[in-house]
């Protein structure tokens, strides 16, 4: 599954990666593309979030966050991650840890920030 996702962000990168608009609600993330394709994933489905980070700050987007649902998901600039946090931080095993160090790397990276079969959840 994260082959497919990070295949799928490497396709995205450059302006491709830039959104026409993004909704998080207490139901979940959709962020539609300039190209007006549509991306989306809601909370109680949610399976994984990861942070990548790139090396292409700061003076461009280096931060993105990948929430992954089985065979779909969402890719959300950094600029999103306070009001991401503010409802996906509550999920039991939330690493915050894995946030704080992804927010301090300048490096292409991956944080295992929460996944639902390590949390125990069953639902959110």
């Amino acid at each position: 599954m994260w082959a497919a996702i990070l295949e799928w962000f490497g396709k995205r990168k450059g302006n491709r990666v830039c959104s026409e608009s993004v909704a998080i609600d207490d139901t979940g993330v959709r962020r539609v593309l300039a190209d007006g394709s549509v991306e989306a994933v809601q909370w109680d489905e949610l399976e994984s979030v990861e942070i990548v980070t790139t090396d292409a700050g700061p003076f461009q987007q280096d931060v993105f966050w990948v929430l992954a649902a089985g065979d779909h998901g969402c890719i959300v600039s950094g600029e999103f991650g306070g009001r991401i946090l503010d409802h996906a931080s509550r999920f039991a095993g939330w690493d915050h840890e894995a946030v704080i160090r992804a927010m301090g790397s300048t490096d292409h990276a991956r944080f295992a920030v929460w996944d639902r079969a390590r949390s125990g959840l069953r639902g959110i």
